[in-house]
């Protein structure tokens, strides 16, 4: 059995386990250190956070911790295809 769950929005989309919905809001994830971060032991492969010593929003893979902050703290995406 499969369920999703959905805080400001009656139906979540199937594909997802949390969906989140606001016109007011935003979503925080938790905020910590560079310090704090590198002291969970065994992160999971998605884990995400907000070190607020760089003041960027990073994640965790098996290869280490990837951030969305780019040079000089600008953002760059790039597509994986």
């Amino acid at each position: 059995m499969q369920s999703q769950v959905g805080i400001g929005i009656p139906n979540p989309d199937a594909s997802a386990v949390l969906e989140l919905a606001s016109k007011h809001k935003g979503f925080l994830p938790p905020r910590l250190t560079t310090t704090e971060r590198d002291a969970i032991s065994n992160p999971a492969e998605g884990l995400t956070i907000f070190n607020t010593t760089k003041n960027c929003l990073e994640w965790y893979n098996p290869s280490g911790w990837y951030n969305a902050c780019g040079d000089n703290g600008v953002a760059t995406v790039t597509a994986y295809t």
